[in-house]
């Protein structure tokens, strides 16, 4: 199980070639939380970027992704787009509310457990805030429906069970995945 933070700033291989098309700068998500790509880094002066389909993505391991051909590039426009990054632009998810279909705030999204076929989601890192997180530790939220988009909160609805988060959380590493992300 992966976290779609550590697929960040990875190499994006050709697997027929072998040369490197970019660096992942972000995931995509379609408002009913399903994969729709990788998002990779600025394409030019007046293009928000460049994304990878979820669909041409070949495999996903721990030091790059591979594509199924360089061709599969297509250009990403933040304004007319019906995809959802995680961390990056006005309309990213990480940082909203986790909203129970019955009434109850989960949290805040911070990341997404996934298995290596990254379009299998297996649960949603929560956070309660800064302080929860160091004494108390980051929740994992799985369910067996994908989360909904909505303008200002996620929704979760089906059956849900919430854990604590097996890592306990670095502020430091927050500190530095911040300052790195700034310094881009």
């Amino acid at each position: 199980m992966q976290k779609v933070r550590d697929l960040i700033d990875l190499p994006i291989i050709d697997i027929v070639s072998g040369r490197e098309l970019g660096q992942v700068r972000d995931i995509l998500f379609d408002r009913h939380f399903r994969f729709q790509g990788l998002l990779l880094e600025y394409c030019g002066w007046l293009r928000d970027g460049c994304y990878i389909p979820s669909d041409a993505v070949h495999s996903i391991g721990a030091d790059c992704v591979f594509v199924r051909d360089a061709d599969c590039i297509l250009p990403y426009q933040r304004s007319t787009a019906s995809f959802f990054p995680l961390s990056d632009g006005p309309s990213h998810l990480r940082g909203k509310p986790v909203l129970s279909s019955d009434g109850y705030q989960l949290g805040q999204l911070e990341d997404v457990y996934f298995l290596d076929q990254l379009g299998t989601i297996t649960g949603y890192e929560v956070s309660d805030g800064f302080w929860a997180d160091i004494t108390e530790g980051r929740k994992i939220v799985q369910t067996n429906e994908f989360l909904r988009v909505g303008k200002d909160a996620l929704v979760v609805s089906g059956t849900i069970s919430c854990g604590l988060s097996e890592s306990p959380f670095d502020p430091q590493q927050s500190i530095r995945d911040e300052d790195a992300r700034i310094n881009q």
